[in-house]
């Protein structure tokens, strides 16, 4: 988690007419960049095509939300970042991956995985990785997330409350400066993403690489393979949660083509026993990375049915925050989100009571919108 954007990746939004496909971000100019910087400085790279892949929505992204919201100075998430779990949103995005990567022509997607260690960036591979059984996985500690040392897991309300002559340095030095004790800024991330990708080079030629990893390793990505003289990124499109980011190679160098891309979340889950609903996509702060997606998901499975019923109501509750202008209505409703991203995180297969919780609060949602009395 690299700013306070909620999905993890900086703020501000794409710029720049170009728009490579559906769900893709334009392919903005860097600040500072202008025509002339042609690439001819890229970095020497013979990898037919790179992919990276941030991992979906994790119970991390859900707390933070809230503690962004509420300005809570708790830590709401107990043990190691590198212990962090996917959200069930989070679940259900990463499997939308599989109909992604199923997607490519017969020799042109990946043949090889590299994944980041992390507990969320493993489960975000091993929900694609049935669609794509002959591809071997590598493990490498280069594309752990950015680490923030004696500050780990702390929301930024938290670190502004605990610490607040810390957290005026960070907003003094932006986060590409910022190192925290013991742990990392951004161009420490790009040091060891830049290792990373000269050593892919030489030991994967022609090779078609995805990597699973973090926003911090997509950022520091766009940074390395963008050459020499590059910018330093201070104002990059966010990276959504279970987005894919496209570097096309020519035999010499990586350019890249698509970012952020999120067009597979549009698609059915693998289980073939949803049906789409014409939902809106959601504007939650914790979901607006979320382009039109099975937000309308049914099922005849007790968990999938639960999901299903709250990713809906979030995208019920979304549209009518768009259509208020009362102050009133506008704190219930983002009242009744937060209640829903913290029963998404509570959301359990085995647990039939925090089940029934997600519909009966779903209920509570729609009486609400429709009568007007909470």
């Amino acid at each position: 988690m690299i700013m306070r954007n909620l999905t993890g990746g900086p703020v501000s939004a794409p710029r720049g007419d170009a728009q490579s496909e559906p769900g893709s971000a334009a392919l903005a100019a860097l600040p500072g960049q202008d025509d002339r910087h042609s690439g001819a400085l890229l970095p020497p790279s013979a990898v037919a095509a790179l992919w990276a892949v941030r991992h979906g929505q994790s119970t991390a992204n859900v707390a933070f939300a809230e503690a962004e919201r509420t300005g809570s100075a708790d830590l709401p998430v107990a043990g190691r970042d590198s212990d962090v779990p996917l959200s069930a949103l989070g679940r259900a995005q990463a499997r939308t991956l599989a109909s992604w990567l199923a997607g490519h022509a017969p020799g042109a997607g990946p043949d090889l995985v590299v994944c980041s260690p992390y507990v969320r960036a493993r489960q975000t591979w091993e929900a694609v990785a049935a669609a794509a059984p002959d591809v071997p996985l590598l493990v490498d500690e280069r594309l752990r997330d950015r680490e923030m040392g004696v500050f780990e897991l702390y929301p930024p309300s938290a670190l502004e409350a605990r610490a607040p002559e810390e957290a005026a340095r960070r907003a003094l030095l932006g986060e590409w400066s910022y190192r925290p004790p013991g742990g990392e800024a951004l161009a420490d991330v790009a040091l060891r993403v830049r290792n990373f990708t000269n050593e892919l080079a030489a030991a994967a030629a022609g090779r078609r690489v995805l990597l699973v990893a973090h926003d911090a390793i997509v950022i520091a990505l766009r940074y390395v393979l963008a050459g020499l003289g590059t910018p330093v990124p201070h104002d990059l499109p966010p990276v959504p949660n279970a987005s894919v980011t496209h570097w096309r190679g020519d035999g010499h160098h990586l350019r890249l083509a698509h970012w952020g891309q999120t067009a597979h979340l549009t698609d059915l889950p693998p289980s073939g026993r949803n049906r789409m609903s014409d939902q809106q996509p959601p504007t939650d702060p914790v979901l607006s990375h979320v382009q039109p997606v099975p937000g309308g998901l049914y099922s005849d499975e007790p968990y999938e049915a639960a999901l299903s019923d709250l990713w809906a109501a979030v995208a019920e509750v979304s549209a009518a925050l768009r259509d208020t202008e009362d102050p009133a209505v506008t704190e219930d409703l983002t009242r009744y989100q937060v209640d829903l991203n913290r029963a998404q995180l509570q959301l359990r297969p085995d647990d039939t009571a925090a089940l029934e919780r997600a519909h009966a609060l779903c209920r509570t949602v729609r009486h609400y919108l429709t009568t007007g009395a909470a």
